[in-house]
């Protein structure tokens, strides 16, 4: 009978899922290009959160590997991004969230891709400026700090609940807004 390593077995799960992680990362990519990372610089994230999960993985637990690898790559890319926009160097202009504006890098994206996603930026800062304070408040806890309701009503003193009726009220309104704007005749 031959036994594998632990190191080989670790290899030969992280390698059957490696479309597992390019899957979790696709999820990041938009938030990664808006901090400046290039999506091969998120897929290497998404492998290496892959790699700490195999090496961590416990099958005496009963949890599928793929669950546990799914959860793992996750924590790692949303740690890997929250570094990203937390140490941004001084004086770079940033967002009102204080998430950096880094100068473009040309390989990540085509010319056009930037500035698609430069209208697309100022586009939601309009649809922002008409959300009430408290709303404009939990749409980005919601998107920029990966908040759920239950944390954002902790913070903002209300029940996770009346979060989520403010924030679907709140999206109603705006895709109500957007539609319209969208169907508008050109002047």
């Amino acid at each position: 009978m031959v036994v594998a390593s632990p190191q080989a077995c670790a290899a030969g799960l992280a390698a059957g899922n490696v479309e597992l992680a390019f899957h979790v990362a696709k999820i990041y990519l938009r938030r990664a290009y808006i901090l400046g990372l290039a999506w091969e610089d998120l897929h290497q994230e998404a492998v290496i959160g892959l790699l700490r999960a195999s090496k961590g993985f416990n099958p005496n637990f009963g949890v599928k590997f793929s669950s546990y690898a799914g959860v793992a790559v996750r924590n790692h890319l949303q740690n890997v991004l929250a570094t990203r926009r937390n140490h941004a160097p001084k004086g770079m202009p940033t967002l009102e969230d204080g998430t950096a504006l880094e100068p473009e890098d040309r390989r990540a994206t085509p010319p056009d891709a930037a500035a698609i996603l430069a209208d697309e930026k100022e586009r939601v800062a309009q649809l922002m400026r008409q959300l009430l304070p408290r709303e404009r408040t939990i749409f980005q806890m919601y998107f920029w700090e990966d908040m759920s309701f239950a944390q954002i009503g902790a913070r903002i003193r209300l029940s996770g609940e009346r979060v989520r009726q403010i924030f679907e009220g709140s999206l109603r309104r705006l895709r109500r807004t957007a539609r319209v704007e969208s169907h508008a005749l050109p002047a």
